[in-house]
């Protein structure tokens, strides 16, 4: 007996454009991106950079120093001379055991019982391209192994340091790069990332203005200038802002400026949003001034 068994025609073109499904113009830039940087950007993974100025962009402070201060922003520097140079911080030890410093704030609420991972390059003089260590310094912290990749941008070295959080216990973490031990030894240092997780992803570009605001939040500069005239009164005061909230109330200095028939000066109402300057007059019937350049620091 013979069963014959028929079957609709089948249109194979129609059912693979049923299958296929619509990507939009979301899908379609994600297809086209080229780097996994050009993807996280489209789909807003939001930041993941936890050090600020880590590409030393930022240098409000001035572009040239010597040991044991702050450098470029959020960076200090010890045994050593630290100049921007082009792209880069530059570091040249003038003894042994140079290292750099950042402080990094609010440790618990970002890291705590997380994995991490640091990424910077490097470049040092001569053909020793070493680095002494990276130490994470506080409560609970420690880096578990230090690997070296092969260099990705011309003349440096990318190193990875993964690093194992436990118990949070302070309110701030230390991250020492410290260079190569020997005198005159000059090193320059880019990219420098920190990020959750377990991979090194490809250093997170921030614009110079977010960049600039974020620093400005630890450190700023401003102008002000005060004038009056003793016939009337002898004391008079200006309001200075912040260009940014700071992170704490901050201790503010005159850095520079002019002077003229001043008794004497005070700041006031310091605040994390601003100050005021006033002044006395020192001789009845002229006319005094006080301006010049202040700096408002809350660093860690």
């Amino acid at each position: 007996m013979t069963v014959k068994i028929s079957k609709p025609a089948v249109n194979l073109r129609e059912e693979l454009n049923e299958l296929k499904k619509p990507t939009g113009l979301a899908g379609e830039a994600m297809l086209r991106a080229e780097t996994p940087q050009e993807q996280q950007s489209l789909i807003g993974v939001g930041r993941r950079n936890l050090i600020i100025n880590g590409d030393f962009d930022v240098w409000q402070r001035g572009t040239s120093f010597s040991a044991n201060a702050y450098t470029a922003d959020r960076w200090i520097s010890s045994l050593g001379t630290v100049t921007k140079d082009g792209a880069a911080l530059k570091h040249v030890s003038t003894t042994t055991d140079p290292y750099l410093l950042y402080k990094l704030e609010d440790v618990g609420n970002k890291l705590a019982g997380n994995k991490a991972v640091l990424s910077f390059y490097l470049k040092t003089s001569g053909s020793d391209n070493r680095l002494q260590y990276v130490t994470f310094s506080g409560a609970n912290y420690y880096h578990s192994q230090m690997s070296q990749l092969p260099s990705e941008l011309e003349g440096y070295t990318h190193w990875v340091c993964p690093v194992e959080i436990t118990t949070e216990t302070t309110d701030q973490i230390r991250i020492v790069i410290e260079l190569h031990n020997v005198s005159g030894h000059t090193s320059w240092l880019r990219k420098v990332q920190l990020e959750l997780g377990s991979v090194a992803t490809p250093f997170e570009h921030r614009s110079y203005g977010e960049e600039l605001a974020l620093c400005q939040r630890y450190y700023t500069e401003t102008n002000f200038n005060v004038q009056g005239y003793q016939g009337s009164s002898n004391y008079a005061s200006e309001n200075i802002h912040w260009q940014q909230t700071m992170r704490a109330t901050p201790t503010v200095t005159r850095l520079s400026g002019s002077t003229s028939n001043v008794s004497s000066t005070s700041t006031q109402n310091s605040t994390v949003n601003g100050c005021r300057i006033e002044i006395q007059a020192t001789n009845a019937g002229r006319a005094y001034h006080f301006g010049g350049l202040v700096k408002a620091d809350a660093e860690l």
